[in-house]
């Protein structure tokens, strides 16, 4: 949500849950302890360092709630070649608003696939941390789009991150990055 101080004007909201909670959900689905968003951070910035891996997926605006696909290679996840794509919710709507209920939906959805799979999956650290950075990853592409958009519209020169998920170290670059001066 991005209010202006002195004239309240609310420019995006959250359709379901907020950002901090989706983190906390998925963490729960990985049996990760809680507060989860601290918890897949970790796990997702072990991996970032490990690959520098850059974001990626498919946006929302490419088809219909839920239609990412899953692989986009060998379905087993012992092999290098796992990867797979989480949607991007409401990317390219046009308005500011943001929904987080369709991304943790896919997380089920890939979860469950992996296990009928694989029962033991969520026993494999490589498997939760990959998980975990796409999560990361789709989550906030989404909240730093969306932010960049608002701000080139509205002409803003500052902006404030606050709340629990403003602590996250990829967000935190990634907002760097769009609010640097030119």
């Amino acid at each position: 949500m991005i209010k202006e101080w002195g004239k309240y004007e609310i420019i995006g909201k959250t359709l379901d849950d907020a950002v901090g909670e989706a983190f906390d959900k998925v963490a729960r689905m990985l049996e990760l302890p809680y507060p989860g968003g601290p918890q897949i951070s970790k796990l997702a910035e072990g991996l970032r360092a490990k690959e520098k891996q850059a974001l990626r997926g498919v946006s929302q605006a490419d088809g219909p709630r839920g239609s990412a696909p899953r692989a986009r290679g060998d379905s087993d996840p012992e092999k290098v070649g796992f990867s797979f794509a989480l949607p991007r919710p409401m990317l390219h709507s046009k308005n500011f608003d943001f929904s987080f209920a369709g991304l943790k939906t896919a997380v089920l959805y890939l979860i469950r696939d992996l296990k009928k799979e694989h029962l033991d999956i969520l026993q494999n650290d490589k498997i939760k941390s990959a998980i975990a950075l796409e999560f990361e990853n789709a989550a906030i592409e989404c909240l730093v789009y969306k932010t960049k958009k608002a701000m080139e519209k509205y002409g803003a020169k500052t902006l404030i991150v606050a709340g629990g998920v403003a602590a996250n170290k990829n967000l935190r670059s990634e907002i760097k990055k769009i609010t640097r001066r030119k």
